[in-house]
């Protein structure tokens, strides 16, 4: 997560049963265009590593 919120180098962990390519990167496109709040320190916005989000698909 970036300094304004952003995901980057979205990454899937796990998959159970695997997950289709098309819903992988119809998921990895919605994290990467979503906005989350960012980790503040010292009252400034700053980047934060290895956050992770479980999504869970049920079609």
């Amino acid at each position: 997560m970036n300094e304004a919120g952003r995901a980057q180098d979205v990454e899937v962990i796990e998959s159970s049963p695997p997950a289709a390519d098309k819903h992988v990167s119809r998921l990895r496109k919605r994290l990467l265009g979503t906005a989350f709040r960012p980790r503040f320190d010292a009252g400034q916005p700053v980047a934060t590593a290895d956050v992770a989000y479980r999504y869970t698909y049920t079609p």
